[in-house]
């Protein structure tokens, strides 16, 4: 982009969907590469916020929340951000909040994340000024042993589900 040369192949479309984030960068100090990386987040986070009209609405009603994460080549990992977020996914969100958007059940999520075992549960027994955080050092995996989750309301609860075998 510095040059303004045409890169070869699909390549140009790759770097047109950056571009805006890299220009806005660029006059600021640090690491460039990191800085367009959080802004390209920021931004793609804030496109899909405001796409109409069933994911603006969505968004508005509380259904859906949209937040970016950063894909890592080296391990194969998705790595959550609160760029482009104004809280962590759950952090904020208290079993009294959850339940008057209309949703019952969470998703708890093993800390480690090669683990990857999950389990849906009912949030009805939890009281309603508890917050989805507060409890994510309670559990253990009962697949790995390790302390500490990632808890997540669970927007179809109401569902029946599914189960899926995947490969590690």
């Amino acid at each position: 982009m510095k040059d303004n040369t045409q890169p070869p192949g699909h390549i140009p479309s790759l770097v047109a969907g950056i571009a805006p984030a890299v220009k806005a960068v660029s006059s600021q100090g640090g690491d460039i590469l990191n800085n367009a990386i959080r802004q390209n987040v920021i931004d793609n986070v804030a496109k899909l916020k405001s796409a109409t009209p069933i994911l603006s609405a969505a968004v508005e009603d509380k259904k859906l929340e949209v937040v970016g994460g950063n894909y890592r080549l080296k391990d194969g990992k998705v790595v959550p951000s609160c760029k482009g977020s104004s809280k962590r996914l759950g952090a904020s969100y208290t079993f009294a909040e959850m339940r008057e958007s209309g949703v019952r059940g969470i998703l708890v999520y093993c800390a480690d994340y090669q683990c990857s075992h999950s389990i849906a549960i009912s949030g009805d027994s939890w009281p309603d000024d508890v917050r989805l955080s507060d409890i994510e050092a309670r559990f253990i995996c009962e697949a790995c042993g390790k302390r500490g989750a990632d808890v997540r309301r669970d927007f179809n609860w109401d569902k029946k589900r599914v189960r899926v075998i995947g490969y590690r």
